[in-house]
């Protein structure tokens, strides 16, 4: 099973090459990276293109031709995947533990591909301290409707 890490990016570029370091380290053999910057004015595109010859992972890089807005970057950059499962981070969040996308990848199978899901998070400096977004691991249905009715904050 393809999992897509899907990174909307403007600017910030340590961030995202922290994440990116932290992507590489995942034990799931089947990942690819999108990376969607809009017009960053940093180097952004010069430090992507150099790590993506020698990166773990497929690393996917496109750059908009003008400034889309962050609702349609993070949209592109979904499209831009090719994955049976797309992850949306921002380019300052990561994938916390280098089992974490073998982990999905083993809950999607086992409960028959649920179509949305969500996670909580921990933050860098404290990983004792789960922000809880869930408070169970399951399927809770099917369909958007699920979704909408209990969450703001999910991925496709």
């Amino acid at each position: 099973m393809k999992i897509s890490i899907c990174i909307p990016q403007y600017n910030r570029i340590d961030y995202l090459l922290k994440s990116l370091e932290m992507i590489g380290n995942q034990t799931h053999a089947d990942i690819e990276v999108v990376v969607s910057d809009d017009c960053s004015t940093d180097d952004t595109e010069q430090k992507i293109k150099q790590l993506q010859a020698g990166y773990k992972y497929r690393l996917i890089y496109h750059r908009n031709e003008k400034n889309i807005g962050y609702d349609a970057n993070y949209r592109q950059s979904i499209a831009l995947s090719s994955g049976d499962y797309a992850i949306v981070i921002g380019n300052d969040d990561s994938i916390y533990g280098d089992d974490s996308i073998e982990y999905l990848a083993n809950f999607l199978t086992a409960h028959h591909f649920p179509e949305i899901g969500f996670c909580n998070f921990v933050e860098d400096n404290n990983h004792e301290l789960v922000i809880e977004r869930a408070n169970t691991t399951g399927v809770m249905g099917k369909g958007y409707q699920v979704s909408l009715k209990n969450y703001s904050c999910f991925s496709f």
